[in-house]
């Protein structure tokens, strides 16, 4: 039985930890996403593992990102 997932039909955001906890496990590519996101991925590599993308470094990396996002967003309006 096939699974449907739902489709997001605008830009994305993807932060992807590049450091894996097995090294038999790849880091996934960005384009495993495409069947779900409709339009741009952008892609931001986060220097950690997956599991630790809530702790405090990942979290101000991924932080100074969003507020870079949200900056050329309100000066473009």
């Amino acid at each position: 039985m096939e699974s449907c997932w739902p489709v997001y039909r605008g830009d994305a955001l993807l932060f992807r930890a590049t450091e894996s906890s097995d090294l038999l496990i790849p880091i996934l590519s960005a384009r495993a996403w495409e069947p779900y996101v409709l339009r741009k991925i952008e892609v931001h590599d986060i220097h950690c593992q997956h599991e630790h993308l809530d702790w405090p470094q990942p979290m101000a990396d991924i932080g100074h990102i969003l507020a870079q996002k949200l900056k050329a967003l309100t000066q473009a309006n």
